[in-house]
């Protein structure tokens, strides 16, 4: 799940300059989201597995904070991101890990989509949707090592709104990431990231 995460931070976007007419659609759909910072964001995850049947769905709510500080909330799990440092809580175990933020997870590619962070990749191709007022964006990385090589951005230019981001991960797993309602909503520092039922034996430093 940590990896389907950091997808959700690759996406409020600015594209590299070499695609200025292309860029524009996603320069306008980043700026629509910054505007609206703090907010806070529904998504469904959904991953179909390599050489499985298994389907498994998630859904969990994204709040922004600000352009450096965002917490993910799941049923039995919270991430904080304080700008520098991963924190992940187990609801369940009461167990509290903190690390450097996994530039190979989904999280990572969902925060970066929201704040624009879209510089390593070009446009291949743009294409409507038909019978939709939606656009299928193609992406590809211009780092081979990128742990994100290809991915599909379907928008709403109208509502400069993105709707879902499509991608295949290094482990062949098939990922739909389903942007659903966002709105307004701010939350007070100290509440954002205070902890509870939480000790000191529950807590892992994994910073170098």
């Amino acid at each position: 799940m940590k990896k389907i995460i950091y997808t959700l931070l690759l996406l409020t976007f600015t594209i590299s300059t070499g695609f200025a007419e292309d860029g524009s659609i996603l320069d306008t759909i980043s700026a629509n989201y910054l505007e609206q910072i703090p907010f806070q964001m529904e998504y469904k995850i959904i991953q179909n597995f390599a050489r499985s049947e298994v389907v498994q769905e998630d859904i969990g709510q994204f709040y922004l904070h600000t352009k450096d500080i965002f917490r993910v909330n799941y049923p039995s799990s919270q991430i904080l991101f304080d700008g520098a440092w991963l924190w992940s809580i187990d609801k369940v175990n009461f167990q509290i890990v903190v690390e450097e933020f996994d530039p190979s997870s989904s999280l990572r590619l969902i925060y970066n989509v929201l704040n624009g962070n879209m510089s390593e990749y070009q446009v291949q191709q743009i294409e409507e949707v038909a019978d939709t007022n939606l656009m299928k964006i193609d992406l590809k990385s211009i780092d081979d090592n990128s742990f994100f090589k290809n991915m599909i951005v379907t928008i709403d230019p109208a509502e400069k709104e993105i709707r879902a981001v499509e991608y295949v991960d290094f482990q062949e797993t098939s990922i739909v990431i389903e942007f659903l309602e966002y709105y307004s909503h701010k939350i007070d520092e100290k509440v954002l990231f205070e902890v509870k039922n939480i000790h000191e034996e529950d807590f892992i430093d994994l910073r170098p």
